[in-house]
């Protein structure tokens, strides 16, 4: 994935709380949850840009933040919906993997577009 953010001109930045989050998870599910989530936020970026790693401990939360073209408020319902997507060649699996991963974990998750050229996928691990 690295390969492909500098391929773009993608820097990628952290910003990580000092202490680690502990969390209670199927190391896999989440592996591949964050993996569907970066690979969103890269593809979401025309030219430069930077995808953020934001993370807190108390709440333990994650926000993956990027600088791409941000989501149209007249999909935003349908994001987590099985085969719909946005992209041209898209299954519309992704989102909906992501989202039942989160479920099953019972994590809170958002992805909204929260200014012009600034999306979030935030994960508070607290249920």
């Amino acid at each position: 994935m690295a390969l492909k953010a500098g391929e773009k001109e993608i820097e990628f930045v952290y910003n990580l709380a000092d202490e680690p989050i502990i969390i209670n998870a199927d190391e896999q599910q989440i592996e591949q949850a964050l993996i569907n989530i970066v690979k969103n936020a890269i593809e979401a970026i025309d030219g430069k840009g930077t995808v953020t790693f934001i993370s807190t401990s108390h709440p333990a939360k994650l926000i993956i933040s990027d600088t791409g073209k941000g989501i149209d408020a007249s999909v935003s319902e349908f994001l987590f919906t099985p085969f719909f997507s946005t992209k041209k060649d898209g299954q519309g699996v992704g989102l909906t993997l992501i989202r039942d991963i989160m479920l099953n974990h019972h994590y809170k998750f958002s992805l909204q577009t929260v200014k012009e050229g600034t999306t979030d996928f935030a994960i508070a691990f607290d249920a």
